[in-house]
């Protein structure tokens, strides 16, 4: 004998999935986005930084200012880790399986 099931839990079961699936790919959009802007940062202060060159001639100025350039890149690299991990751990979790 089939199980009947209300309207009503068909219609919480499919917000629930609709919710689920929408976060997944929105924090799938943050990882990337994120990790392109600290990929940007760590482009344009990689010669100073990788050369050692002398704040005179230097892009950006003072080695305080290219510092403070790496560490928002490295913030951004680190919340790019963060929005990854929480969307694969909701992949694992509810068994999405299309490897989207």
């Amino acid at each position: 004998m089939a199980v009947q099931v209300s309207p009503f839990e068909q219609f919480v079961k499919f917000g629930t999935d609709a919710w689920r699936s929408a976060a997944q790919h929105w924090l799938d959009f943050a990882s990337k986005s994120f990790t392109g802007v600290y990929l940007l940062l760590e482009s344009l202060t990689f010669v100073e930084v990788a050369l050692d060159v002398p704040p005179e001639i230097g892009v950006w100025g003072t080695q305080a200012a290219v510092g403070g350039l790496v560490a928002d890149g490295q913030r951004f690299w680190f919340a790019g880790l963060v929005c990854g991990v929480l969307a694969g751990g909701m992949r694992l979790v509810g068994g999405d399986g299309n490897g989207m």
